[in-house]
């Protein structure tokens, strides 16, 4: 009969929840914290690869301090094994969670991805990318907390060790969450490979399954390299538009047209949810799982007959509001002496997502003498996801209704600029319609100066700090070279490092009309243990 172990160095263990040829997890007691903790066991039968990764899982881990990733409190030697002692998390991962309940609400869907995606952004800001993002690698606790765990495989981008231990061309991760170049390299993916798992889990949470089949085939390869799936609104209706568009820029094959962080993807849910940018979710996830935000009170049948005639009512004037504020009175009552003016803009893509482009328009009354501007004549553009291509995004502004009449539109595209005379006839003519196409839009040579400074004191570090530039899922470090190959209508992505110094990652939208770039950054000093 195997021995039961009773002590683990300094740990009381309570209990063996699992055992396999490469080690165990257990759960234990912390002497002075005097609470329950995880146990991970390694033996040093496995291979010299395995040992180092759960070295650097225990390393990465202990320099990640936040609230929604699994803390790490310890890891040492002891005989023939290495242990990792990490935070008890008292709950169900969301592979549970999701098999329990077949598919969640879209509500607790979101609130657990912009946890999850908390834990990624503050982890993808230090150069970490976890490479393993899965449903089983989620914990929500009964409290309704949501930790990421299980940094197994994870890699710091650019960082020397990786190379030893993820070979070229080596593939690591799980197959139904992988993005398409994970397939082909798993070294040289970047924080984009985890956008792209997010995606998945997102489709998952909300459809109950995965966009494509767990399987290795070269069929399945092909499926995910070409982004074929089923739409989730087919799987489940209830799917919103928001959710299905967000999946869908997250799931796209191309790296460059997904996220370029997981920050967006946090603003988009906070605005959709209502959430304050640093509020905690914890009880709104809890209640969320619950079912207690799908909970209608009951009322008695009069009631319910008179609230729905008061929103009947409510909602005639809400259209009837509505069309007057859109001028669709002027379409059906005054077509004659009115007219309509519909604007699109296709903008080439470069690096920058839709909402970081600047377009501005501008409608000038063209009376053969000073055209002046319109009085409210600002034209306001918004991106339509739908429409957009590889190639360009598509914007459109509001309806204008016009008097008939001769008229100049100025549209402003970064540093390109769009002038159009243009007639607009009376509405029993059909609207007017003006596309503006900004799809050679110039790039101008971007200059960069830094200032490194020590947070504490003020004192200059420029010339000290390695200072690094992340171009085409590249590290480079900073030189001549690499400054001539910076352009405006960019994302780029810069690193600063001094020895004493907890280094600082910087993700930075430059749009097309920007031509120097200013980046102060200061060091903060790494304080000595006690």
């Amino acid at each position: 009969m195997a021995k039961t172990v009773e002590t683990i160095g300094k740990y009381q263990v309570l209990q063996r929840l699992a055992q396999g040829g490469m080690g165990a997890v257990y759960t234990a007691r912390h002497p002075t914290l005097d609470r329950t903790v995880i146990i991970k066991k390694l033996t040093l039968r496995g291979s010299a690869d395995m040992r180092e990764r759960f070295r650097r899982e225990a390393q990465i881990m202990m320099d990640l301090r936040n609230d929604a990733i699994v803390d790490v409190y310890d890891h040492f030697r002891e005989g023939s094994s290495y242990y990792i002692v990490l935070e008890y998390v008292e709950g169900v991962s969301l592979e549970e969670l999701i098999r329990q309940h077949r598919y969640l609400s879209e509500d607790a869907a979101l609130l657990i991805l912009r946890e999850v995606c908390r834990a990624l952004a503050y982890a993808h800001e230090r150069g970490v990318v976890h490479r393993d993002i899965k449903p089983a690698n989620i914990l929500i606790s009964s409290r309704g907390e949501v930790k990421l765990v299980d940094f197994g495989i994870a890699t710091i981008h650019g960082g020397e060790e990786e190379s030893a231990l993820t070979r070229e061309g080596m593939t690591l991760g799980t197959p139904s969450y992988m993005a398409p170049e994970q397939f082909q390299n798993t070294r040289s993916v970047d924080h984009r490979a985890d956008i792209y798992s997010v995606g998945v889990v997102l489709y998952e949470m909300v459809t109950g399954k995965r966009p494509y089949p767990g399987t290795f085939s070269p069929e399945v390869i092909s499926l995910i390299q070409k982004g074929r799936y089923p739409r989730p609104r087919k799987l489940n209706p209830q799917v919103s538009l928001f959710t299905a568009r967000m999946i869908g820029k997250m799931l796209k094959p191309l790296p460059a047209r997904r996220f370029a962080d997981l920050n967006q993807v946090i603003r988009r849910i906070n605005r959709r949810l209502g959430l304050r940018p640093h509020g905690r979710t914890d009880s709104l996830v809890e209640a969320c799982l619950e079912g207690e935000v799908l909970r209608v009170r009951p009322r008695r049948r009069g009631r319910v007959i008179a609230a729905a005639g008061l929103v009947a009512v409510g909602l005639l004037a809400l259209v009837v509001a509505g069309g007057l504020h859109r001028g669709l009175h002027r379409e059906f009552f005054q077509a004659d002496a009115w007219g309509a003016l519909d604007v699109t803009a296709r903008v080439r893509r470069t690096g920058l997502e839709a909402e970081d482009i600047f377009l501005r328009g501008t409608l000038f009354k063209d009376d053969g003498d000073g055209i002046p501007a319109l009085e409210e004549g600002a034209l306001r553009f918004s991106a339509q996801a739908v429409e957009e291509t590889p190639q360009y995004f598509l914007f459109r502004a509001e309806r204008r209704h016009l008097p008939p009449g001769s008229y100049r539109a100025k549209i402003e595209a970064g540093t390109a600029l769009w002038w159009h005379s243009f007639e607009v006839p009376p509405l029993r003519e059909g609207p007017r319609h003006l596309a503006a196409d900004f799809l050679d839009l110039p790039e101008l040579p971007l200059e960069v100066t830094f200032d490194v400074r020590d947070r504490e004191s003020g004192r200059r570090l420029t010339d000290e700090a390695e200072i690094f530039l992340f171009l085409e899922n590249r590290r480079l470090p900073w030189s001549e070279e690499a400054a001539a190959r910076l352009r405006s209508g960019r994302v780029y992505r810069f690193q600063f490092r001094l020895p004493g110094y907890r280094e600082q990652l910087f993700s930075l939208a430059i749009g097309p009309e920007q031509a120097r770039l200013h980046l102060q950054v200061h060091l903060e000093p790494l304080k000595e243990s006690p």
